[in-house]
């Protein structure tokens, strides 16, 4: 009987340790090849509905659509019975005219919304309509961010605890910084232990800001104030946690997040998808891609459809 009690104390104390460690499951569902298609490779990637975005050059962004066969499973990991085989098609270009000069697509984030597409140039961000036409100014700031001069990575919305909706930049020494439209403000600096050569890619995503370094398969979610699956009570900026993928890691030349509720990135030859696991909890569904098959009746390149699996 008593070594029955110790068994279920050191039991409890485990399981009650674990509730605070960080995470160490996510899972690369996809990763796209645009020399498949013909199509030129790009840096800094956004999402938005069905569709994945990223640049080829400072003013062009190339589209692909994602769809899968079947939209009941799409967070079960590659290799497992449910996981549903991607299917991905070029819808083409977009060219962003008349406005300032951008940034370089290393340097340069999209954020693409029902608004409009959104990139820096410089410390100041710059919106698009969806055709690539120039709308106007967003953030206005007589700051430049340290490093570079520039918002290499963007981001949009509210962090829980801390305020509304307002703009976020960062940059390769991973400080992360706010705006309401005006001038950045200095919020935190992500922790140089990811193993990632320099930061490379932001989001606010679930009310949290998530970070990436570019050689390194981690995703960090930083938080605002008390951390409420931890014991300790935190104040200010914190990691709240860091999701590790199995694996060799590829270059992180910027993420986004939105389909399958699922960030993805780019590296300098492909952009792939990431996410699922113990992330799931963290971030909200996103959109869900229509099947492919109902998809290509309406598409007119549904000849140029590419199916790729996870390559373990």
């Amino acid at each position: 009987m008593k070594r029955l009690i110790l068994f279920i104390l050191a039991l409890t104390l485990v399981i009650g340790l674990s509730g605070s460690a960080w995470g160490d499951g996510y899972y690369r569902f996809s990763q796209v090849y645009p020399s498949s298609f013909g199509v030129p490779a790009g840096q800094d990637c956004a999402s938005y509905g069905n569709n994945i975005y990223y640049r080829s050059s400072s003013n062009t962004i190339q589209v692909f659509s994602v769809s899968i066969p079947d939209t009941t499973y799409v967070n079960d990991p590659p290799g497992t019975a449910n996981y549903q085989t991607r299917t991905f098609t070029y819808q083409g270009s977009i060219n962003l005219t008349g406005g300032p000069s951008l940034n370089t697509v290393s340097m340069g984030e999209l954020i693409v919304n029902s608004s409009g597409i959104y990139v820096a140039g410089g410390s100041q961000v710059y919106q698009f309509n969806s055709s690539g036409s120039y709308v106007g100014q967003v953030v206005n700031s007589s700051v430049s961010l340290p490093t570079y001069g520039t918002a290499s990575h963007l981001g949009y919305g509210a962090v829980v605890g801390f305020g509304g909706d307002m703009w976020w930049a960062a940059n390769e020494t991973r400080q992360v910084f706010y705006s309401t439209g005006g001038d950045w403000t200095y919020a935190f600096t992500w922790l140089p232990t990811a193993g990632g050569s320099h930061g490379d890619g932001m989001e606010v995503v679930g009310g949290n800001v998530w970070v990436s370094d570019m050689t390194s398969d981690y995703l960090m979610r930083w938080g605002y104030g008390d951390n409420p699956e931890t014991v300790a009570v935190e104040t200010g900026w914190n990691e709240w946690n860091r999701f590790a993928y199995t694996g060799t890691a590829d270059d992180v030349e910027g993420m986004g997040f939105g389909a399958f509720g699922h960030f993805w990135a780019t590296g300098w030859d492909s952009f792939y998808e990431l996410g699922g696991g113990e992330i799931t909890p963290y971030v909200p569904p996103g959109a869900v891609p229509i099947p492919g098959a109902v998809w290509l009746l309406g598409s007119g390149l549904g000849l140029m459809v590419l199916r790729k699996k996870l390559r373990k």
